[in-house]
């Protein structure tokens, strides 16, 4: 059984095979690879790197309000869940209902975070 390729060895051969404009299958025959793998960590490779060049993830800054009944601002010991809060991304403001769904708030903000990185 052949021992398996590093993960260096095939970013060479992938580099190599788009250097030499041969086609996948032509050029996976010269290393004794199959052109499926090549393909494949082309792909892999590809993604890898973009990965590697987006931002670090930061700290988001929010702040909790609570609307509170009269009778409870009247009375200092009584606590009060907050009813909405705020969240904001860039530029972009999101005042939201406690208890929105935290997978549906996630979503929301990914979207919103890979919008604003792209401009």
């Amino acid at each position: 059984m052949r021992k398996p390729h590093s993960r260096d060895w095939w970013r060479a051969s992938v580099a190599n095979w788009q250097a030499s404009g041969q086609t996948a299958a032509t050029f996976a025959q010269t290393l004794d690879v199959d052109a499926k793998s090549l393909q494949w960590w082309r792909q892999w490779l590809v993604r890898e790197d973009a990965k590697a060049k987006r931002p670090p993830s930061r700290f988001v800054e929010g702040e909790v309000t609570a609307a509170a009944p009269a009778a409870a601002q009247a009375c200092p010991a009584a606590t009060v869940p907050p009813q909405s809060l705020s969240a904001q991304i860039g530029v972009v403001q999101f005042d939201i209902v406690v208890g929105t769904d935290p997978a549906y708030l996630a979503e929301l903000f990914a979207a919103v975070g890979k919008a604003l990185v792209r401009c």
